[in-house]
C-alpha cells in the first residue's frame, strides 16, 4: 500500500510552515482544529472547566472520562505527551490529569514541559507504585508548585477532590 503525502499550512506564530502530512495526519489535524473551536466556544457559554487527560492506554481516559464528565466538567483526551503539549498551546485548559508514565515522553518532562508552554495549567499527577530502588516520579513532581499527586488504585472521589484542591489552588 502506498503513503499519499499532502502538503498542509501549519501556523507557526505568524508565519506559515509547509510541512508534509499523510492523509492520517491531516484528519488528526482537522480533528484537533475542530476540537478547539468548539471548546471555545462552549466554554464561553457555560462556568465549566476544560480539563485535559493525558494517558497512554484508551481504557483509562475512557475511566477518567467518566469520572470528570460526570463532575460537569468537558474533558479532552490526548494519548501521548507531545499530543497534550500541543492541544495546550492551542487551546487554554484549566485542569491536566497525566500519567506519569507516557509511552512516549517522561511524565516529570511532560509537566516542565507544560510550565513553559502554558504556565496557568494546573496539574493532577497520577502515577503507579514503583519498583524497589526505582527513583518515585511523584515524589519529584510533588516538589513542584501547584502540582496534586495521586497513586494508583484512587477512588472516583478522590480524584474529583484533587481536582476541585488544584482547581481552587490560586483562585
Amino acid at each position: 500500500m502506498r503513503r499519499r503525502e499532502i502538503y498542509l499550512p501549519v501556523a507557526a506564530g505568524r508565519r506559515f510552515l509547509t510541512e508534509r502530512r499523510t492523509g492520517v495526519e491531516r484528519r488528526e489535524l482537522e480533528r484537533r482544529a475542530g476540537l478547539t473551536r468548539r471548546f471555545i466556544e462552549r466554554r464561553q457559554d457555560t462556568d465549566s472547566k476544560c480539563i485535559l487527560v493525558v494517558d497512554g492506554e484508551e481504557a483509562v481516559r475512557g475511566g477518567l472520562r467518566r469520572v470528570i464528565n460526570g463532575a460537569g466538567h468537558e474533558v479532552v483526551e490526548a494519548h501521548e505527551g507531545h499530543a497534550g503539549l500541543a492541544f495546550c498551546s492551542e487551546t487554554p485548559v484549566d485542569v491536566v490529569v497525566v500519567n506519569l508514565t507516557l509511552p512516549d515522553m517522561d511524565g516529570v518532562e511532560f509537566i516542565r514541559q507544560l510550565r513553559h508552554g502554558c504556565p496557568k495549567a494546573k496539574v493532577v499527577a497520577i502515577a503507579s507504585r514503583r519498583p524497589y530502588g526505582a527513583p518515585d516520579p511523584l515524589a519529584i513532581v510533588k516538589r513542584l508548585s501547584d502540582v496534586r499527586g495521586l497513586r494508583w488504585p484512587f477512588t472516583p472521589d478522590q480524584l474529583l477532590s484533587a481536582v476541585r484542591e488544584v482547581l481552587e489552588a490560586r483562585n
